[in-house]
């Protein structure tokens, strides 16, 4: 893969992350929950593992 496709790849992650953070912050916005534990959610919520290895999934039935 080129430098280019990881780091687009990086950045579509963080910005789903973002605006999934976004939301749950407008949506929660309490002082009983913490905002690093709406940024935890957000996190563990987007799969990271799954965005990367779309392109490498799809660059092998390319060459099958």
């Amino acid at each position: 893969m080129r430098d280019r496709t990881l780091v687009i790849g990086a950045a579509g992650w963080c910005v789903a992350v973002f605006a999934l953070y976004g939301v749950l912050a407008w949506m929660l916005h309490t002082p009983h929950i913490p905002h690093y534990l709406l940024m935890l959610l957000a996190i563990l919520a987007v799969p990271l593992a799954r965005l990367s290895a779309a392109p490498l999934a799809l660059a092998w039935n390319r060459h099958r």
